[in-house]
């Protein structure tokens, strides 16, 4: 009797070792493919001016899809401020890793993003790779737009034409402007939507933008060429327009 429990139970110990051993290649090959690629290249994201003056800080988790090169091919936001998501989102599309055999990977990024600095710069940490970017004010834009958001082509007409508005890109002009006497009201009366310009005020600085999206009458902009021929002897001029 003894000498059969004996045999059990060497044999379930060996039972028991022989499933232990079988386990381990499984157990370290999915460490192995949960592992975090390298990163090959990373580009920090741009601060949105608004976000920079609203003194925004916060954290953006973002989840890659990488493809078996390195490369990213999508991009989502899990969660952050609204006002860094779609600079972060930028940023990450650019970003490279190492290559792998796996034809897809899911990587899982979490950005950290400080109070804004006086200087216009910040650093970002990146989690789970603890490395740490530079990041500065994203650029002025050169072209603003004036458009409403509810603008619907063929929808918008001028006034005094009765023609639909268009959408132009105009220069933008900054300063004190002459205008010939008169010209105030008949752009109210005659082209209200000539817009061949666009008056940006006074003040230039290095925020200030070149252009801007505006909406215009072709019409109006013929009212207006025909008017200034017609007052090209005019020598009477204002600063506003009357």
């Amino acid at each position: 009797m003894k000498s059969r429990i004996t045999i059990l139970f060497t044999l379930v110990f060996f039972i028991a070792v022989f499933s232990l051993a079988k386990s381990k290649p499984s157990v370290w090959m999915q460490s192995q493919a949960a592992k975090d690629p390298q990163i090959i290249s990373a580009v920090a994201p741009a601060i949105p001016l608004l976000a920079d003056r609203a003194r925004v800080s916060s954290n953006v988790i973002i989840e890659l899809e990488i493809n078996s090169s390195g490369k990213v091919l999508s991009a989502e936001v899990i969660e952050g401020h609204p006002l860094l998501r779609n600079a972060t989102l930028k940023a990450c599309l650019q970003w490279r890793f190492s290559s792998a055999e796996v034809a897809r990977r899911t990587v899982r990024l979490t950005f950290i993003y400080p109070k804004p600095s006086l200087e216009g710069s910040l650093h970002i940490v990146v989690l789970p790779y603890g490395i740490e970017l530079q990041a500065n004010l994203e650029p002025p834009p050169e072209t603003v737009s004036y458009i409403p958001v509810d603008y619907q082509a063929g929808k918008a007409r001028c006034q005094v034409h009765r023609t639909a508005l268009e959408i132009d890109k105009v220069k933008i002009v900054y300063g004190l402007v002459g205008f010939k006497a008169g010209y105030s009201e008949a752009a109210r009366q005659l082209f209200p939507h000539s817009n061949k310009v666009y008056y940006g005020g006074c003040v230039l600085t290095d925020d200030s933008p070149k252009y801007a999206e505006v909406l215009y009458c072709r019409r109006c902009r013929e009212a207006e060429a025909k008017w200034s021929i017609e007052h090209r002897k005019e020598k009477r001029y204002s600063t506003t327009g009357a």
